[in-house]
């Protein structure tokens, strides 16, 4: 597949850091080439808290490697995002103040993809010096244990099979390596899905409420497609 590339010069000395546990990026004062634009973190549906109080809000935190700001999202299941940077980093640019900005933003999710997009240079799956691998390491450990306090009273969404029309059942799928195949099953129409097998994203998806999935007592490796509730 060709991959899009377009050349950016950012000019500012910006020591950014955009992170989460699929991914770190660092943003450095030179001309490169990099992909066309993805969606990192404005595909996130919040956690929402219980009793009616709203999504969890982004948390900022301060470790001893560096500054980090986290995203929890619900989709496909509890997880984080976030951005960070090292402490020296930090101190000689306006990085702290551009998270802030973008967290506080009308559209925040759409900011931190702009960010990504316009300056992600490196992954945490392959750190490039030993400072910005203990900078992963700390920003997972922190993510992590945020994450592990929200989940003590989050309630999870209902994924159900979704409605055909007037129809009874749903058309299940074959999945295999992340393909759809042969029509394999049909889905009773309301029946819980497991959004901890494989799944796929759904056609038309509408802001993160259809996704393929599983479904209980249906076979394994077929998936149909399910709808969130509450």
């Amino acid at each position: 597949m060709q991959i899009k590339t377009r050349l950016v010069i950012f000019q500012s000395m910006l020591g950014l850091l955009i992170l989460g546990p699929f991914a770190l990026v660092f943003f450095a004062p030179y001309v490169y080439a990099q992909p066309a634009p993805v969606k990192p973190v404005s595909d996130c549906e919040p956690m929402v808290l219980p009793l009616g109080q709203g999504t969890v809000a982004p948390v900022s935190i301060g470790g001893e490697e560096g500054f980090h700001q986290f995203i929890f999202c619900a989709n496909p299941k509890p997880t984080w995002k976030g951005f960070s940077c090292r402490i020296s980093e930090c101190m000689r640019t306006d990085t702290p103040r551009l998270i802030y900005a973008a967290a506080r933003s009308a559209k925040p999710l759409e900011e931190f993809d702009r960010l990504w997009n316009t300056y992600v240079t490196w992954s945490c799956t392959a750190p490039p010096d030993e400072p910005k691998r203990l900078l992963c390491e700390e920003q997972k450990r922190l993510g992590d244990a945020e994450l592990a306090k929200h989940l003590v009273t989050y309630v999870p969404p209902v994924w159900r099979v979704k409605a055909n029309g007037t129809a009874t059942t749903r058309p299940g799928y074959e999945l295999a390596d992340g393909k759809l195949g042969l029509e394999a099953a049909r889905a009773p129409i309301g029946v819980a899905c497991d959004l901890t097998k494989p799944t796929i994203a759904a056609p038309y998806t509408r802001a993160n409420l259809d996704i393929r999935a599983q479904w209980a007592g249906g076979p394994d490796g077929v998936v149909t497609i399910c709808t969130r509730g509450n």
